[in-house]
């Protein structure tokens, strides 16, 4: 069941229109996504772009991941995301580790209604399992 509220047709404030898009029922309440075991940039933006539902001309880059997470119609993101494994996006991809983290980060400061929980670790053991 989805709620489907023409936004171009009303002017909403900040607070009211975040309420709205929350309630959006499409929407999952939690996500999580499990960084662990991924050694490539290529592979890890597959993962997100999969994950979060992001379209098929998803640019693989952080500018594009910046553009799909704050559009409601380019993704899937959740009201609350689980981010776990980061100890090894770090360890394997220190770049994007930072700027995952820095566009996560900000997109939090911009939708105080949502949430990102960081793990280092990957207690849920979803993460990409390799021979070594």
């Amino acid at each position: 069941m989805s709620i489907v509220i023409p936004y171009n047709k009303i002017k909403l404030d900040g607070i009211l229109l975040n309420l709205l898009l929350a309630l959006n029922m499409d929407r999952p309440e939690k996500l999580l996504i499990d960084m662990s075991g991924i050694l490539d940039a290529e592979t890890m933006h597959e993962y997100l772009s999969k994950k979060l539902g992001f379209p098929s001309y998803y640019g693989f880059n952080f500018d594009a991941f910046w553009d799909c997470i704050r559009d409601d119609e380019q993704s899937t993101m959740p009201l609350t995301l689980i981010v776990e494994g980061l100890s090894d996006l770090k360890k394997y991809l220190p770049e994007e580790h930072k700027k995952l983290n820095g566009c996560l980060k900000d997109y939090e400061e911009m939708y105080s209604h949502r949430r990102v929980i960081y793990t280092q670790s990957s207690p849920s053991g979803e993460g990409l399992k390799f021979d070594k």
